[in-house]
Parts: structure tokens; sequence; C-alpha cells
């Protein structure tokens, strides 16, 4: 059985001011960056006439920066061009046992992913998939449960990610079979009492770890600061700061392997 994920939808972003759009759009975005001045930072244009393949304007163009964001755009054209507009990112379910009476597997269940970024844990693709193994007859599994991530070959991230942040959203890894994009949400709320420590709930629960909590609930709001480090141990998240005790909760969505 197979699940797939919607099709893919390209995004155009036209990044530019209205006055850009004039009859003369040289002048008129060097007029633009330099009211801005140093409020620009760094910056390099490159504009060229999409019909006649003639270059506008060309200001400190050939400088290599970093792209951050902005990489999304060539990311998504990349699998535009390479997959094309219809394709599907699958999650296939495999078993080499039939469903016997009573409808209990008596082998394993594998699930292959080829790297569908929409499987949730709750009302989502991953509940679809659920029943879509009890329509073919399964209750329970008296096997293992395989998660084979084999689609993808390569590093789970880019070496050149920086060390610090991997636990950021943004620096999950990239696995061919994931859930919830790799991240966990940690709710974090305020003890019963000033100097308690704080009450902290993963969403959905961490997967091969630990949570070590030295988080404290605070009387002062101006001192509230959280932080979220790797434990000692793989799979462990240490959680330290302080919470106000009248807070509403802090919620941190974290990265994990």
């Amino acid at each position: 059985m197979t699940v797939r994920a919607p099709r893919l939808v390209p995004v155009l972003l036209l990044l530019c001011a209205p006055a850009a759009l004039a009859a003369d759009p040289a002048e008129r975005i060097l007029a633009l960056l330099a009211r801005r001045g140093p409020a620009a930072g760094t910056y390099g244009v490159h504009v060229t006439d999409a019909r006649t393949g003639r270059e506008i304007l060309a200001v400190d163009a050939g400088t290599g920066r970093i792209p951050a964001s902005t990489m999304k755009i060539l990311t998504t054209a990349a699998a535009w061009r390479t997959l094309g507009p219809e394709h599907r990112f699958t999650t296939v379910v495999l078993s080499g046992a039939p469903p016997r009476k009573g409808g209990v597997l008596e082998g394993d269940l594998v699930a292959a992913g080829t790297g569908d970024p929409t499987l949730r844990a709750e009302g989502g693709r991953l509940d679809r998939l659920a029943r879509a193994i009890r329509k073919r007859g399964v209750d329970r599994i008296r096997g293992d449960l395989v998660l084979d991530p084999g689609a993808f070959r390569g590093p789970l991230r880019h070496p050149s990610w920086p060390a610090d942040q991997r636990l950021r959203r943004y620096c999950a890894p990239a696995a061919a079979l994931s859930v919830e994009r790799a991240c966990v949400i940690l709710r974090v709320r305020p003890g019963d009492r000033v100097g308690a420590p704080a009450r902290i709930v993963a969403e959905p629960p961490l997967p091969g770890g630990r949570i070590v909590n030295e988080i404290v609930t605070c009387a002062d709001r101006r001192e509230q600061r959280i932080v979220i480090l790797p434990g000692r141990r793989p799979g462990d998240l240490r959680c330290r700061g302080r919470i106000w005790r009248r807070s509403r909760g802090y919620p941190a969505e974290v990265a994990v392997e």
C-alpha cells in the first residue's frame, strides 16, 4: 500500500519596490538602495531582461554571499525541473506475511519512505497510512515495525551546517522517512510556585532520549530565558533557564535525530 504526498507547487517570489518597475529600472533600483544606505546591509544586484537576455543592471553581482532562505527558491526550482509537477513523494508499507484470522500479522511490517515532508503524527498522512493498514486486515503485528530510510543515502546534515544550531528546526536531518519534519515541540510551563521546576512535555514523545529539566519558575517576567542544549547522551535534551510563574507556556520546536 502507498500513501502519496501532495504534488509540488511552484512559488515565484518577486522582491522589489514598486518604483523599481518604472521605465528605467536600473536608476530606480540604485536610487532605492541609496536611500536605504547602511540599512540595506551588504547586497549584490543582477537584473536581466527575461525576454532578450540583455543585462540591465549589475552591482557587485559577482561577490559570493550566504544565500540563507533564498536557497529554497533554487531547491524548489531544481525539484520542479528534475521531478516534474506531477511527482508525489510516497511512503510504502510492505510485509512478506499475509494477515491471519483475527487480523494478526505474524511477520514484520516495513515502512519505506522517499522523502515525504508531510508525515504528521496526528490528523495527517500518518493517520491515513494507519487506516490503510487496517483496511488490509491488519489489527495487530507480532513481528517488528521496520523503518527503511534507504532512499536517501547521503548525509542527514550537510557538513557546513553550524554545529551550534543542530537543534534548530531548520537544521533537522533530511531523512527519507521522518515524522513531524524530524522535530518535536517542547511545551514548557511554569511550576506551581516560584522556585519549583518547570513542567516540560514533548509532542510527540522524544524518541530514544530523555529530557533533563533544569528550568525553574521565577517571579519576574524579565528573568524568563530558556535555552535548549544537547544532553550528554545521544538523543537527550538539556533544558536550562527560567520561566515566569504566570506564563501561559513556552513552545520550542527542536530538531531530533
